[in-house]
């Protein structure tokens, strides 16, 4: 299922930044439509709108509630944060894009000339002209239009953390991609595709530090749209877009990166043009530690024309394969994402999960320094898998839903927990959630709660018919025992493909009040404080009378 990237690669689709305020279908700020066909030429023609929404709130996760934001953003956002992971209670919504430079240093054109000056009368041709001049604080303005470059465009000059080196485009501007390779560079806007098999690599490479990757449009990639090295620290990804990347959309290696407000759609195992196959087509990838992965829309894990037998994720951790990687991951926090991977060939090994997580440990072993999963909401075969070498993962207020179709295949589980045989430091927390859909909702191998540390309790989960139960004498469970409950949640709305549904509980749910007292989740998914009333709810909305 995992392999070491290869190659790299580009993309094509229109982009605007993804409205980001919680992570369902039923966000208040308008969505985005995207009408797709594929051709036999390199590249995807995608048409897409997006409402820009209006969302101000700020975060400043630092572990305990306080009931402010600390968080602001400027024009020369280095991608750093303040947040540590969890809640302040406040409003978390994700922040506005980054304002518009108000002086550019030079121009391109696609009827430039790079033998003039760069200057707004006299612009550059390419892009790669402007980044051998380019130097801190400078801003490089690409005029719409098409450049073909010579592949990507190599970036080795640094900015500061007050000037940072920016390129910046004006309309829809299609290239191929960009290296990264200096600390406190952006890149903002661009419309990256493939241009040449021979030439694809990934849409954008980073091993530079404190970088920023907003508001661009990467499709068709033969490898990851978005690549980060080990090297590579305090980075941001946010408000882009990226449709059909083969294996995987974002893959961060590194430590202390923010991954959020993206949109991804449609990961492909196959390339549609150039000769690249796969084993996986996932939403992320994460490697290293401290990283923060929170609002992002991962939409359309599904197996397809270019997807037939491909293991699928919206969000994927393992050991570390890179050099520079540490063996195990840590203080990794998933929050208010929304997934769609509801796939299921009939097969176990390729049916379409929210999370799978793997050789995950914490520093100081203690659950705040671990892996949090909070407050997302995940329409899939199968929500959560803790695998080998996992420990000290959070799971919290989150909820899962399936098809009854695909919840009833055997083998197909909610919550599904078997590490390794080092269950004596294995430590799971599985509170407040719900499942729908699920016969076997939660299933902790039989060893791993004899011998590890495992809370299990305050969770609900529900079938139209019959009762969920633990499958392969595993253990955690049964309804009635640890404030476990069986009973419809009581959604506002649910859609026939389920993705477009209303998760918010409805006035009667027995959801409401019905959780365990979680401080340290001060807030749900789109921002509301907990409680609002005399308990915690469960899953990731809280009924606001």
């Amino acid at each position: 299922m995992h392999r070491k990237p290869q190659h790299l690669s580009l993309l094509l689709s229109l982009l605007v930044p993804v409205a980001c305020n919680g992570s369902s279908n039923e966000d208040s700020s308008t969505e985005a439509t995207t009408d797709t066909t594929t051709d036999t030429t390199l590249g995807t023609e995608s048409e897409s709108t997006t409402g820009t929404g209006t969302n101000t709130g700020t975060d400043s996760d630092t572990g305990t509630s306080t009931g402010t934001d600390t968080d602001t953003d400027t024009d020369t956002d280095t991608g750093t944060d303040t947040g540590t992971g969890t809640d302040t209670g406040g409003k978390l919504f994700c922040q506005d894009m980054s304002a518009t430079p108000s002086e550019i240093t030079y121009y391109v054109s696609p009827s430039g000339d790079d033998d003039g000056p760069g200057s707004e009368a006299e612009p550059w041709r390419t892009i790669g002209r402007a980044a051998d001049e380019v130097s801190t604080g400078d801003v490089v303005q690409v005029l719409a239009g098409t450049y073909e470059e010579d592949g990507p465009v190599y970036v080795d000059a640094s900015g500061s953390e007050q000037a940072p080196i920016i390129f910046l485009a004006q309309g829809e501007v299609s290239m191929p991609g960009f290296e990264l390779h200096g600390d406190h560079l952006q890149i903002r806007g661009f419309t990256i595709r493939v241009f040449s098999c021979d030439t694809a690599n990934y849409g954008i490479f980073v091993s530079g530090n404190n970088f920023l990757i907003e508001g661009n449009a990467i499709n068709e990639t033969v490898d990851a749209g978005v690549w980060v090295d080990a090297d590579s620290s305090s980075g941001r990804i946010r408000h882009n877009r990226f449709y059909h990347n083969v294996l995987n959309s974002i893959e961060i290696h590194g430590h202390d990166h923010i991954v959020e407000c993206n949109q991804i759609e449609s990961p492909i195992q196959r390339h549609p043009v150039c000769d690249v196959n796969e084993d996986d087509a996932n939403g992320v990838w994460v490697f290293g530690s401290g990283h923060i992965l929170r609002d992002n829309r991962i939409l359309g894990v599904h197996h397809g024309e270019f997807t037939s037998d491909a293991h699928m994720d919206c969000f994927q951790t393992f050991g570390g394969w890179l050099r520079g990687d540490p063996k195990k991951n840590s203080e990794l926090l998933f929050e208010r994402n929304f997934c769609d991977a509801l796939t299921h060939t009939g097969d176990v090994d390729t049916a379409g999960s929210g999370f799978t997580i793997e050789d995950v440990t914490s520093p100081d072993q203690s659950y705040a320094s671990g892996t949090i999963i909070k407050n997302n909401t995940i329409v899939a075969a199968s929500c959560t898998g803790g695998q080998e070498g996992t420990s000290w993962l959070s799971y919290l207020h989150n909820t899962c839903v399936t098809s009854e179709e695909i919840g009833n295949l055997e083998g197909t589980l909610g919550m599904d927990l078997w590490p390794d045989s080092s269950y004596g430091n294995s430590h799971y927390r599985i509170l407040n959630n719900i499942y729908f859909g699920f016969s076997f909702p939660i299933y902790v191998n039989s060893d791993l709660w004899d011998g590890g540390t495992v809370e299990s309790h305050h969770n609900l989960a529900f079938l139209s018919e019959g009762e969920p139960n633990t499958p392969y004498g595993g253990k955690t469970f049964t309804c009635g025992e640890a404030n476990s409950i069986c009973a419809d949640p009581l959604f506002k709305q649910l859609s026939p493909d389920l993705i477009d549904s209303d998760f918010h509980l409805r006035e009667q749910s027995p959801a409401i009040d019905a959780g365990d007292s979680l401080t340290e989740v001060g807030a749900d998914i789109e921002g509301n404080i907990r409680p609002q009333m005399a308990g915690w709810d469960l899953g990731a909305y809280e009924y606001i009378p």
